[in-house]
């Protein structure tokens, strides 16, 4: 009898088990899928100047939320070349799987706008030399201290030149063809722009600690945060178009805490300009994007949005002894440019 009993019970459990199983088929396999999240755009999203060991934000992102991670960005991308990438069937493809996607794009414009400028100025001074975008960024990232100082002369007029307006324009333009591409194949995906952030706030604020360059910083300060500024309009006003969230990571680059970026200064003023962002930097970029991409802001009638660039206390990790990229490795290079930036300065203060 009890034998009889228990058995029942055990026919009686299986069959329920088997009803909801059948009445549930679709929550049971999408319970056992992750959502496909795609990174697109250029290389903070793919991680340039991060040790091996170091978590770049979209792996953060998508560790946080459960998210499988595709990751299509590419070092140096530009507006442009994220549009022709989206011309390939195969990232097409990639891009009409994906349940949320996030972009992070416009520093090269801005940066490639600004040594072509630069390269122009430089002709016009010195019609013997015709030097390209290309030329002035190696001369610049290498030291050449000549082209630094004429550069730290002429910088302040960049956010009123044409490259700057050209660029700004066709990132607009590029943007728009971007993000229709993408909504065209996935009109249901979930898509996160970050704006941009100025990679140089600390590295100036550093500048500041040597009264000599205080002066200098500021005009570099000026002419870059324009352009940051205007490229983040750009985004924004896109995204209320078209209806996109923005990842307000300006904001929680410029209420950080500690350096976000690799750009510093050391020992007898050695400058490192690399603009990228550091495993701190990721880590904030990380919960700005991820608020952005939880799930459970999808439906919510938000998505056309800025989410706060807010972000919680995060310790800076501590970098190796010796690592500086893109620096001037030489510490007489480093006290020639102080010398020069003095002569400049007071050579600027008695012109009448």
């Amino acid at each position: 009898m009890n034998g009889g009993t228990w058995g029942g019970k055990l026919l009686g459990w299986v069959l329920c088990g088997a009803v909801m199983m059948c009445l549930n088929p679709v929550s049971m396999a999408q319970s056992s899928e992750k959502i496909c999240y795609v990174a697109l755009g250029d290389s903070v999203s793919s991680g340039y100047g991060l040790e091996e060991e170091e978590q770049r934000f979209t792996q953060q992102v998508a560790l946080e939320n459960g998210f499988q991670l595709t990751s299509l960005a590419q070092n140096g991308e530009t507006s442009q070349t994220l549009l022709e990438c989206l011309q390939d069937p195969e990232a097409m493809q990639t891009v009409a799987r994906a349940d949320v996607i996030t972009v992070t794009i416009g520093g090269n414009d801005l940066m490639q706008a600004l040594y072509e400028y630069l390269a122009q100025r430089y002709h016009a001074c010195y019609p013997d030399e015709s030097p390209t975008g290309e030329n002035m960024q190696q001369a610049l990232m290498g030291g050449d201290m000549t082209k630094v100082t004429f550069a730290l002369g002429e910088i302040s007029g960049f956010s009123t030149s044409q490259e700057e307006q050209e660029a700004l324009g066709q990132f607009t333009d590029n943007l728009i063809q971007v993000v229709t591409e993408i909504q065209t194949v996935n009109p249901q995906v979930h898509l996160v722009v970050a704006n941009q952030y100025n990679p140089y706030r600390y590295l100036l604020q550093e500048f500041t600690k040597y009264p000599p360059l205080a002066t200098a910083a500021q005009d570099i300060e000026e002419a870059l945060e324009d352009g940051v500024s205007a490229l983040n309009t750009a985004i924004a006003t896109v995204g209320a178009q078209m209806g996109y969230s923005v990842a307000d990571v300006y904001t929680a680059f410029e209420q950080a805490q500690e350096n976000p970026c690799n750009a510093a200064v050391s020992v007898f003023a050695k400058v490192n300009l690399d603009f990228h962002p550091n495993a701190y930097g990721h880590s904030l970029i990380a919960q700005v994007v991820g608020a952005a991409t939880n799930p459970q802001r999808w439906g919510s009638g938000e998505q056309a949005r800025t989410v706060s660039g807010t972000t919680t206390a995060v310790v800076q990790p501590q970098k190796k002894d010796g690592d500086w990229r893109w620096s001037i490795p030489v510490c007489g290079a480093g006290l020639a440019f102080l010398a020069i930036l003095v002569w400049r300065r007071s050579a600027r203060n008695q012109t009448p």
